[in-house]
């Protein structure tokens, strides 16, 4: 079963992609789309796209949960098929990307009835870029068996994309630092004439068409400008005006009226003809033509005639380049040119965001800094909300108050994330997990109190309490139980703080007094056992030479008396062979005349 359950959550990652936190938030309204193929008992997830930081997200997913688990079982040959589930539930989810939310269809499937079907939406907007390992926990019950589980699934969120008429910038925020690409929207592409100008805003400027990647590695706002002077059309004489003119032409009233009749030539810089316009009858100036001329670097001569009626006669010239524009004056003659430049100035502007990351998580650990084994110990850090606990890798579901109470030991940390979604982890604290002392059993015969194993706890500080308060002299083997009440005994590490105790109600037999014979008493919670357990041969020690006659008797843990002998006479120890007796626990009891105690041991 346990094998099944593991492999259920990692089929699937369903709940990875659809939560974020440990409640729903804010995402209502999924629509439900599955293959019309698919089978009534499987699992199904659909795909989540990509997100992009800074870029609102939102996506439907659909999915499909197990009836039974035989869909497990065809590629897990471990898990047992034909089991049906009852009912599966979403518990917690962690670690979405800050700024995205979640809201499933429902939370609990009720899978006996049919509740297999179902969705979810992710929206919002992913603060920050990375990897995010969701962590997730589900439930599960199959039969009578209830389990929980958690598992990961990754989500990506891409590096932001900002984009400007002039220019992309890919990585524009980050946490502590940034490292951004910058795209020309206004390339060359072999052309000449186009000049570029960058200023990052982080003390670097260029000139450059595809600059290099640039670091921010400060906290702060980055405004970034940039300039395109796109100069690729060249000079166009677009219009030139003949506004005065010297010469004339033949006047014979009222067919002619001496007004010439001109037009216009333009040689090149190299004396070559590059334009001539149609000749203008009787021409009264101002006269414009319009030769929208690509002018090359150099003088341009423009001559103006006047037409006859065989050849032509010059009216006169000006010199002029492409730089000239305007009225240009030669003699009588005055000619109006318009030259224009047509250059694109594109300028754009964003800024780069480095958010300040924020310190690490320093935990501090309750003294005295290990785990005594059934007891507790807390951890906390300066954070007291956005933060996450963990154990060595495992996340701790629910974990994220800034008070950690721990019953094992392991390697703990804690996640912080900022407002800003920039996250820190803590270092990592080893948490040793110490065993306590040895319980400190006793049993009460005739109103004393004295411990199975002594020595065993010998290198224990021994403190007796009654009704939980402090009784007798610490340290102490023995003690004459005198009123009814609860009797307990507790051995302390001194090393480690650890501690173990054992409780016990005493009824007071008034036909004994303890306070008799304490002294031999005390001697006789002293017998040593060794070794113990014990394969063969056990070592009986006694502190004095105990007195004529004692009796040894061996019980079965049910009391049934398997073997009784004599102390040998004036001895202080010796060897019990214990070739009849089977492998087990053995309780071993010590009368004569003054007492009678009772010890364990154990043979493999």
């Amino acid at each position: 079963m346990r094998n099944f359950f593991a492999h259920l959550w990692l089929s699937l990652p369903l709940w990875g992609m659809v939560t974020a936190g440990h409640a729903q938030l804010g995402c209502p309204g999924c629509v439900i789309t599955l293959p019309d193929s698919l089978s009534t008992d499987t699992i199904y997830i659909s795909t989540a796209p990509d997100g992009e930081a800074g870029q609102y997200y939102e996506a439907d997913l659909s999915f499909r949960l197990p009836i039974t688990t035989t869909p497990v079982a065809a590629t897990d040959s471990t898990v047992l098929p034909g089991l049906n589930i009852n009912q599966i539930s979403i518990q917690a989810v962690v670690n979405l990307p800050p700024g995205l939310n979640w809201q499933a269809s429902q939370m609990t499937f009720d899978v006996s009835q049919g509740e297999t079907d179902g969705c979810a939406k992710l929206c919002g907007t992913p603060l920050q870029p990375g990897l995010y390992l969701v962590s997730v926990v589900v439930v599960a019950q199959v039969a009578i068996v209830t389990q929980s589980s958690s598992f990961t699934f990754p989500i990506y969120i891409a590096p932001a994309t900002v984009q400007t008429e002039g220019f992309t910038m890919v990585n524009a925020s980050g946490c502590g630092q940034t490292t951004v690409t910058f795209s020309n929207n206004i390339p060359a592409n072999g052309q000449s004439g186009i000049s570029w100008w960058w200023d990052f805003g982080n003390g670097h400027t260029s000139t450059d068409e595809h600059p290099p990647p640039q670091i921010y590695d400060t906290a702060g706002i980055y405004p970034v400008h940039y300039e395109a002077l796109i100069d690729t059309v060249g000079f166009i004489l677009s219009a030139l005006t003949i506004d005065e003119v010297g010469c004339t032409d033949v006047s014979i009233p009222p067919i002619f009226n001496g007004a010439p009749d001109l037009f216009v030539r333009l040689y090149g810089p190299n004396g070559e003809l590059v334009y001539e316009s149609e000749a203008v009858q009787n021409a009264n100036p101002p006269i414009a033509f319009s030769p929208q001329l690509l002018l090359d670097p150099g003088v341009y001569t423009l001559e103006v005639r006047d037409q006859e009626l065989i050849g032509s006669e010059s009216c006169g010239q000006i010199l002029f380049t492409r730089d000239s524009n305007g009225l240009m004056i030669h003699d009588a003659l005055q000619v109006s040119l318009h030259i224009v430049h047509p250059v694109q100035h594109i300028q754009s502007a964003d800024t780069v965001v480095v958010y300040p990351l924020p310190a690490r998580p320093q935990l501090q650990v309750e003294a005295p800094g290990w785990l005594c084994t059934g007891s507790t110990l807390q951890l906390w850090s300066q954070y007291g909300q956005q933060i996450q606990w963990y154990r060595d890798s495992n996340l701790l579901v629910g974990q994220t108050d800034s008070l950690l109470t721990i019953n094992q030991g392991g390697y703990y940390w804690q996640q912080y994330t900022s407002p800003d979604g920039c996250q820190v982890r803590s270092d990592t604290v080893q948490i040793e997990e110490v065993s306590p002392p040895p319980l400190p059993l006793f049993y009460n015969e005739h109103n004393l109190l004295r411990m199975y194993y002594p020595t065993a706890l010998s290198n224990y500080a021994l403190q007796w309490f009654l009704n939980d308060q402090p009784i007798g002299t610490p340290g102490d083997t023995v003690l004459c139980a005198t009123e009814f009440g609860t009797y307990t005994l507790m051995a302390t590490d001194t090393s480690t703080g650890c501690y173990s105790t054992f409780a016990l109600t005493v009824v007071i037999d008034p036909n004994y007094s303890c306070l008799t014979h304490t002294d031999e008493l005390r001697l006789s919670a002293n017998i040593v056992l060794y070794p113990n357990p014990t394969t063969q041969t056990l070592w009986i020690e006694w502190p004095t030479t105990p007195p004529s006659p004692t009796t040894i008797s061996i019980y079965s843990p049910d009391g049934k008396e398997v073997w009784q002998l004599l102390w040998p006479q004036g001895q202080k120890k010796f060897a019990l062979e214990l070739n009849q007796l089977s492998t087990g626990l053995w309780i071993i009891q010590f009368t004569n005349k003054h007492m009678t105690a009772n010890a364990q041991f154990i043979k493999k």
